[in-house]
């Protein structure tokens, strides 16, 4: 019982401030200029500073990564695999079997790794910044097949592009370089690095909760029932099967298992809307699975606990 209370105060706040910044979107604060310029610069200034930070200073020896990797991939290639073949079966137009698959295998970034500080604390952060280094460039090259399988060009090569200028994968990297490399960080430096990071989470969590859609929800129940059911429920409970097998230490599974059941990211609807997706659909698809989590990733932890 103790367990179950302590995983309730850590996660409480967490879906708190996404609550909040629900009910700012509605406030004569910021107009959606104005959220979207505090989302690029959670997303390009501050995000990137706590990985950085997290992974120069973190110890990585006692990480199986190949493994980790291995089961994360494996999770999200037979997601997509059983997602096109139901999303088939149910007869779905192309844009909204696209938006179907993103919605099953794209991940929160910022709930993923509030969760990961609040339940392990700067272990959680580490390992979640591995999830991020795994999980970016796979599902990334899934969703752009996905949205552009069989039209011109397919826009592959954009997409490594892309990967390449992630500030999240680059902050991932540099850090890994700076732990590897033996050499201390200059205080001073991360000093002003750790307080950017220490905006990244509450800031990131408030425009969570801005970008909710409530007003899609009506539309497409059968596939919200779908996506939510493979997002939430199937894809956890293969990853936890596969990576369990790998023999995986105990922080380790319970953020992988973690990430493989978070709500999709924002940027889904991005990506939706810009290459062809039923963008309704994905916005529909990230505002239920942010409502449900606030019930699934609690239950997850306590049973993984």
């Amino acid at each position: 019982m103790d367990d179950w209370i302590a995983i309730g105060e850590a996660v409480l706040p967490i879906f708190a401030l996404i609550a909040l910044g629900g009910v700012l979107k509605y406030l004569p604060l910021l107009d959606a200029k104005g959220w979207a310029a505090m989302d690029r610069v959670v997303y390009w200034v501050l995000f990137p500073a706590l990985l950085f930070a997290s992974v120069a200073r973190a110890d990585l020896a006692g990480v199986s990564l190949g493994f980790m990797a291995g089961g994360m991939i494996a999770t999200v290639l037979v997601m997509t695999f059983l997602l096109f073949l139901i999303a088939r079966a149910m007869k779905t137009a192309r844009p909204a079997r696209s938006s179907l698959v993103m919605g099953g295998i794209r991940f929160n970034t910022f709930l993923g790794v509030a969760i990961a500080e609040q339940a392990l604390g700067e272990t959680g952060i580490t390992l979640a910044a591995i999830c991020i280094a795994i999980m970016v460039p796979t599902v990334n090259v899934i969703s752009v097949w996905t949205l552009q399988r069989g039209t011109p060009g397919g826009g592959l090569l954009r997409t490594v592009g892309a990967l390449l200028q992630n500030p999240l994968i680059l902050a991932c990297v540099f850090g890994a370089v700076v732990n590897l490399s033996g050499v201390e960080p200059e205080p001073v430096l991360m000093t002003g690095v750790d307080l950017l990071g220490q905006a990244a989470l509450p800031l990131g969590l408030i425009a969570v909760g801005a970008g909710l859609a409530f007003e899609t929800l009506r539309r497409h129940r059968d596939l919200l029932l779908v996506g939510i059911t493979a997002k939430m429920l199937v894809q956890p409970t293969l990853g936890f099967a596969l990576l369990y097998l790998t023999g995986l230490d105990d922080a380790a599974l319970v953020v992988a298992v973690l990430w493989l059941a978070l709500p999709a990211a924002p940027s889904s609807y991005v990506m939706a809307r810009t290459l062809g997706g039923d963008a309704p659909l994905m916005a529909a698809l990230l505002t239920s699975q942010v409502i449900v989590s606030v019930i699934t990733l609690p239950l997850l932890l306590g049973l993984l606990s």
